[in-house]
């Protein structure tokens, strides 16, 4: 993530909601596009845009716009300016003399600017896409035959990106509730993918488990122009591929309940780490959960891991853990 020195706070705050209630896909679109009512996108050449006030405001067109946090990185990840510069240099006007003088070198050029009422949240170049989170659950409606029972489970929202998390059908075990399990992840502020992962949701620790493979229903997309008419064709296809797999995951899931472990947890961790699936720092989480409850079964292995991805604080990592997770269903360990 390309983030300021002095940013990186403002942008890490995050609300969780473990329960949105019984929403449909239509209240969820429909509350969604209604948040965005108060933004706006437009283009303006460079010469027409201006950082002031030592880098907390915007001109354009002569009007000033506050710039908020991911304002401020987009625009300088737009502009090309390094990151490492102001962590070395951390001096509130170079942000403004630095950026102006690079707007000035392609002063007939434009960038996307995306508004929230009077604030800047994004400057962006002029090939990205928007395509904001009402919009997916739009290009869902179009699937929710394939869902049958469904809910939204989870919510994941921040200054950066949302996440937003549907389960459906029904768990095959009744005593811990496993579901199939859909997650979307975007950014509307251009700092990151849109990714559609299929897996699966354990109800009873409110943990996900997903697996990073395009035959699983994996979908990343980067906001390109040029694709931005086949998204929700890619979407669909994600689901239809995600619905199968995410129930041949749940089976395995619980046919892992019976499995033991073939070699110890500590050997198998530690082979882990060799494969570069586990950091060392995550693999000694699971030893220490080894040391206090053994670990004895292939269910408990899976488990421990995804628990303590979601302790990730960075997305990737986490999605990285639940992949591993996954895999080892597929496995004999």
């Amino acid at each position: 993530m390309y983030v300021l020195y002095n940013e990186v706070q403002e942008l890490i705050k995050e609300r969780w909601v473990t329960q949105m209630g019984q929403v449909t896909l239509r209240q969820s679109m429909e509350q969604l596009r209604e948040q965005k009512r108060s933004w706006n996108t437009f283009r303006v050449q460079r010469k027409e845009f201006k950082v002031v006030n030592s880098g907390s405001t915007v001109a354009i067109q002569e009007k000033e716009f506050p710039l908020l946090p991911t304002g401020k990185t987009t625009m300088c990840k737009t502009l090309g300016i390094p990151k490492s510069y102001f962590n070395r240099y951390p001096i509130e006007t170079e942000i403004a003399e630095h950026s102006n003088t690079m707007l000035n070198l392609l002063p007939e050029a434009e960038v996307l600017v995306r508004t929230n009422g009077d604030s800047v949240v994004a400057v962006l170049p002029t090939n990205y896409a928007v395509y904001d989170n009402w919009q997916f659950f739009e290009s869902m409606l179009e699937n929710e035959n394939k869902l049958g029972a469904y809910k939204m489970s989870s919510n994941r929202s921040s200054s950066v990106n949302d996440v937003f998390t549907i389960t459906f059908g029904e768990p095959k075990n009744k005593a811990d509730e496993i579901y199939p399990m859909l997650r979307f992840s975007n950014s509307e502020v251009g700092m990151g993918n849109l990714t559609v992962e299929m897996g699966l949701f354990r109800l009873v620790c409110s943990n996900g488990a997903v697996r990073k493979a395009r035959d699983y229903g994996y979908f990343n997309w980067g906001h390109n122009m040029r694709s931005l008419n086949k998204v929700n064709t890619f979407i669909g296809i994600s689901l239809d591929l995600g619905l199968q797999k995410s129930e041949q995951l749940a089976t395995k899931m619980e046919q892992a309940r019976e499995e033991k472990l073939t070699l110890p947890t500590a050997d198998i961790v530690g082979r882990l780490v060799e494969r570069n699936w586990l950091s060392t720092v995550f693999a000694k989480k699971i030893l220490a959960e080894n040391e206090a409850i053994p670990i004895v079964t292939k269910f408990e292995l899976v488990n421990a891991i995804t628990r303590k991805a979601q302790d990730e604080r960075n997305w990737g990592s986490q999605v990285r853990y639940e992949d591993v997770a996954t895999k080892l269903l597929e496995m004999a360990i």
